[in-house]
């Protein structure tokens, strides 16, 4: 019994592993040739499409099996929409997001933020529960023009910008290995 309940249990971890576009972090590189985006640029390990609605989709690439995904909003309404359902950018916010996974997740030591004159941009990442290993990465921003006090929910006004599928491998090679978790980090669901 309890090995028809392993693999159950298997079969759904695989069965939900979370995709854009039907791209799945492990997925050859010829699952490319089936997105219907316009393809930008390319490098031997590195592609960009633009998206339907013109945000932009980078594909990297490590042994001929894909290692990260990102996808970048180009900071217009029609835009709003992300290639993961339940993230819509410029309006789900950081505290949205740990809401829905009841978890504050965990950050890179080498990569939690990121300043520039007119933004203060948050990477926060979660485990995801999947078969392959990997992590997604929500990168927020607020505007530094924004009106804050001792009691504003940073949380709250920190908007998605940008959303990372990757292999936490390829991630400590970009970001190192040192982390930060939070007290209340688990395995999320996508």
């Amino acid at each position: 019994m309890k090995i028809l309940l392993a693999l159950i249990s298997l079969v759904l971890i695989t069965a939900a592993e979370p995709a854009m576009q039907g791209i799945k972090v492990g997925s050859p590189e010829s699952a490319l040739a089936k997105l219907q985006f316009k393809q930008i640029a390319k490098n031997e390990a590195i592609t960009k499409f633009r998206t339907d609605n013109g945000n932009d989709f980078v594909v990297t690439l490590e042994e001929g099996k894909v290692v990260y995904m990102e996808n970048d909003w180009n900071q217009t309404t029609d835009g709003a929409a992300s290639l993961l359902t339940g993230f819509t950018f410029g309006q789900t916010s950081l505290k949205d997001i740990r809401k829905r996974f009841d978890s504050k997740g965990f950050v890179y030591a080498h990569n939690q933020n990121l300043i520039t004159k007119e933004y203060m941009y948050e990477f926060h990442c979660f485990e995801v529960e999947t078969a392959v290993p990997q992590v997604l990465v929500v990168v927020t921003k607020i505007p530094f023009s924004t009106n804050v006090t001792e009691n504003t929910d940073i949380a709250q006004k920190l908007k998605l910008d940008a959303i990372v599928l990757a292999s936490p491998d390829y991630l400590e090679f970009l970001w190192g290995e040192q982390k930060s978790y939070s007290d209340t980090n688990k395995r999320v669901r996508l």
